[in-house]
């Protein structure tokens, strides 16, 4: 898969551990590691994640994050 192509003027992207080299198919069969991939190229964890100065805190990945303000709130 290539990798992604930010369309935003200086634009950072912090990498997560293990996310900066491609998963062969073998890793792939274990469920963990498959969603870490998708949850890294969802880039889910760019609102999952706390945000130190403004920057995603990668010791704490999918430990919270942005609040979402729904209907109700």
């Amino acid at each position: 898969m290539p990798a992604s192509v930010y369309k935003v003027a200086k634009m950072h992207v912090d990498i997560p551990p293990g996310a900066d080299k491609p998963m062969p198919e073998s890793t792939m069969k274990d469920p963990v590691k498959r969603g870490f991939y998708l949850v890294t190229i969802g880039h889910c964890m760019e609102c999952h994640s706390p945000r130190t100065d403004g920057r995603s805190d990668l010791s704490a990945l999918g430990k919270g994050g942005e609040k979402s303000r729904g209907r109700g709130a």
